[in-house]
């Protein structure tokens, strides 16, 4: 989750992504949704929760997927399987294409 947090007349403010699919989490901690704002409005004793929310949040560019040899293996297979098909269709299309040729001469 990408949260900015701000110093406000009426508390913190904090916007950014990923703030719509937190909204349960904003609202226990007493967030109110402003729509002028465009921004969720929490009580100024808030800020430290907030900053240790967006601190514990995982980022999604830091996350490692690890992928079984066999997952890989048979997607390597399923991609030589389209390829071989892929070619097979090429020479039929060349083929109905030389046959139309010679139909309308």
């Amino acid at each position: 989750m990408s949260l900015v947090i701000k110093q406000h007349e009426e508390g913190c403010l904090v916007s950014g992504k990923g703030t719509y699919s937190k909204r349960g989490d904003l609202k226990r901690l007493g967030g109110k949704w402003n729509a002028t704002l465009k921004s969720w409005v929490f009580p100024k004793d808030k800020k430290e929760e907030l900053e240790k929310m967006t601190e514990e949040s995982p980022k999604v560019e830091n996350r490692k997927v690890e992928v079984s040899e066999k997952i890989l293996e048979g997607l390597v297979n399923s991609i030589t399987v389209l390829t071989g098909e892929i070619t097979e269709l090429k020479k039929e299309v060349k083929y109905l294409k030389e046959e139309i040729v010679k139909l309308s001469t």
